[in-house]
């Protein structure tokens, strides 16, 4: 195949832009001659398969595998054209493929492309002979200057048959559409590997500097890797385009560009350019398959390309960072991921994988010949990723065999949940918040992610998500050291109640929680902050903030009743790491003054919290009863036979919380099962009226 490498563009000014669409075939002012009947006619085709330009095209069979000695000829022309009407000069362009995967042609047989101005003396443009172009759509241009002065031009698509007994028995087609004669004006069109060739090999393009016209088909558009950078390629290489991009280009876009030569860090660009779309929805160019060897040398640079790889050295894939991996043939080599992608975040692969991307360059050596790197664009680019299950917080909480060590401590997890404690709060250099879902909740260190997610890990409520490692500090199961994003706002989830004289353990680490207590010591500092021991019920716990937390020490007396909300934390330098159970406070509204209520018109009662408990395991039943302060209540709890087990009050109305420890009142633990709450308020008259409720005495399996 002989192809002219340089042409001649100008504004796109056409004098034919033909594109097979129509239903007229051959369209308006075109013909289509054949030698004889055994010679087939070109025609139009719709292919639905991967296409070039568009799903329509012009088709001739240029082998017959009935017939394989066939002789003769079959050509498709154009209509008239004036080039010496327009100024300046004129270029062809036109897509082609052929449809075989071997030697598309006979050895004598050969596809002209040619001109005339009198439709009898015709004069060769382009001639494709016997090669291996097949499969894949590819632009050939053409640069018509010579015949500008043709004023009845027709250009001619012209097939000569031979016998070609030594081709294989499938059928071949030749291909063609998006067929342009275009004003030019002058600028010259080069292959982008001719416009940064390196003649002299000192690693710098010969034409630094320079100014050049090139085109090619976006393999990675504006935004992959940055709003100001997108790469194109032609059948001869690729190269970034680095600057403004004032119209969208989106991958498959062809388009001409003329800039400036450039080389920054080793990696060639073109910059200061303007450009203009040929054509959308174009084939991307197949990745060229490479190993290490080569990725490590200035081959390909800029261009489309695919790897196998047996191992990568990361876990997490984080943005703008570079990683070792290693081919095949175990030779080192740079993959870098760019925070523009969707890849940061992604567990990479464990095994052998395939990857695609564009091969770039970052170096600060002289002369440039090191740095170079192979870019993924998306997750898409990997054949296969490591898959992330998100777990429930509870299950990652869940300890192994010594009973409080996470079970999953070193293993990579995914969880969910929303902020409880924003990262303002507890952070000691390295980002720290906690999140909690509908299980449980646990604590988020050293997480790395978007802006997105970073502006967000301050914000009650924000739904996050990430993947890292389950660790253990001082007794605190932590999620660290990965990724994470920010998914949406939603709701704070509604602190759990602690019942009174239960104890802070293991099973309540990461939640947020909320009881009544007394003040025993004021706050005490400790560290970076302030310590308080506090009374719940009976049961003793310790209450922490900080200084970020704006409470006010002095605030807090010995034997205040206040009502704490906070996270369940942990703090135990030793081993076992069964101690150290700690309230953490986030806000100076975490502690409150107890509201007590004024007497209600009616009898109420209510069951705070779940209407199951386990005494067996330290919880009790909150029970909250009103009435008018002018009646006397009495609430008595009742087995299923409607026997008397418990008294659990009997005095004057008004609001009263009570707590029932599941024992009678020969303070022996009742059954597991179902009992009633019997409230009767009995009013001065001596009338009454009952209100009853059912609650539950559970175990713990």
């Amino acid at each position: 195949m002989a192809l002219c490498t340089t042409i001649f563009w100008f504004g796109q000014a056409d004098l034919l832009n033909e594109s097979f669409t129509n239903a007229q075939f051959p369209p308006p002012g075109w013909d289509t001659l054949r030698s004889d009947t055994i010679m087939g006619n070109w025609y139009q085709y719709n292919y639905t398969g991967p296409s070039g330009p568009d799903s329509f095209h012009a088709r001739l069979r240029v082998y017959d595998a009935a017939d394989t000695l066939r002789t003769g000829w079959s050509c498709l022309k154009t209509t008239d054209l004036d080039l010496a009407m327009s100024p300046g000069t004129e270029s062809l362009f036109f897509w082609y493929r052929f449809s075989q995967d071997v030697n598309n042609l006979g050895p004598d047989d050969t596809m002209f492309i040619d001109i005339t101005n009198n439709d009898s003396t015709w004069y060769d443009l382009l001639k494709f002979g016997q090669g291996t172009d097949t499969n894949v759509w590819q632009i050939a241009s053409f640069d018509l200057s010579p015949y500008d002065s043709f004023d009845n031009a027709r250009i001619r698509f012209h097939y000569e048959d031979r016998p070609n007994d030594s081709l294989n028995q499938w059928n071949c087609n030749f291909w063609l559409d998006s067929v342009r004669v275009t004003n030019t004006g002058g600028s010259i069109i080069m292959p982008i590997a001719q416009a940064f060739e390196d003649l002299d090999s000192n690693y710098i393009p010969d034409r630094l500097n320079s100014s050049v016209t090139i085109t090619g088909v976006v393999t990675a558009p504006p935004g992959v890797f940055a709003d100001i950078e997108a790469y194109i390629q032609d059948s001869t290489g690729g190269i970034c385009l680095f600057g403004d991009f004032n119209d969208p280009l989106v991958y498959g876009d062809s388009i001409i560009a003329t800039g400036t030569v450039d080389q920054y860090q080793g990696k060639n660009e073109l910059t200061n350019f303007t450009y203009s779309i040929l054509q959308y929805s174009a084939a991307i160019p197949e990745p060229i398959d490479i190993n290490a060897n080569t990725l490590n040398t200035e081959i390909y640079e800029g261009m489309l390309v695919r790897m196998k790889i047996s191992y990568i050295d990361a876990l997490i894939f984080e943005g703008n960072t570079n990683y070792n991996a290693w081919d095949t043939l175990d030779v080192p080599f740079i993959v870098r991921i760019d925070s523009y992608t969707d890849i940061p975040g992604s567990i990479a692969p464990l095994d052998t994988f395939t990857l695609i991307g564009i091969k770039g360059q970052y170096t600060y050596s002289m002369p440039p010949d090191d740095g170079y790197q192979l870019m993924p664009r998306a997750t898409s680019d990997f054949s296969h990723l490591f898959e992330q299950v998100i777990y429930d917080i509870a299950e990652v909480q869940c300890p192994g065999t010594d009973g409080v060590t996470s079970k999953y401590v070193d293993s990579t997890v995914t969880v969910e949940g929303m902020i409880t404690g924003p990262n303002y709060i507890f952070t000691s250099g390295s980002p720290s918040f906690y999140i909690q879902d509908s299980t449980g909740g646990v604590n988020i260190y050293d997480m790395g992610g978007d802006q997105s997610f970073l502006d967000h890990i301050d914000s009650l409520g924000a739904r996050i998500r990430v993947v890292g490692t389950v660790t253990e500090y001082n007794g605190l199961t932590e999620v660290a050291h990965g990724y994470g994003w920010f998914l949406q706002m939603d709701t704070v989830p509604l602190p759990k109640r602690l019942g009174s004289n239960r104890f802070l353990t293991e099973s309540m680490e990461g939640l947020l929680i909320e009881f009544r207590g007394i003040v025993k010591t004021p706050p005490y500092k400790t560290g970076d902050g302030f310590n308080i021991d506090v009374l719940n019920g009976e049961a003793g716990m310790t209450v922490r903030f900080t200084t970020a937390s704006l409470i006010n020490p002095l605030s807090i007396k010995k034997d205040d009743e206040r009502i704490f909300t906070g996270i369940v934390g942990q703090y135990d330098s030793e081993e076992p790491y069964t101690s150290g159970y700690q309230v953490l406070l986030r806000f100076d509204d975490d502690i409150r003054i107890p509201g007590y209520d004024s007497a209600s018109a009616q009898p109420i009662m209510d069951i705070s919290g779940p209407k199951t408990f386990i005494p067996g395991i330290g919880e009790q039943a909150e029970i909250m009863i009103n009435a008018p302060v002018s009646h006397r209540l009495d609430l008595t709890i009742h087995d299923m036979n409607f026997r008397c087990v418990k008294t659990l009050y009997s005095g004057a109305g008004g609001a009263h919380t009570l707590y029932w420890d599941g024992k009678n009142d020969y303070a022996r633990p009742c059954k597991i099962g179902i009992y009633l709450l019997n409230l009767k308020a009995t009013a001065p008259d001596g009338t009454s009226k009952s209100v009853r409720q059912l609650i539950v005495i559970g175990t713990q399996f």
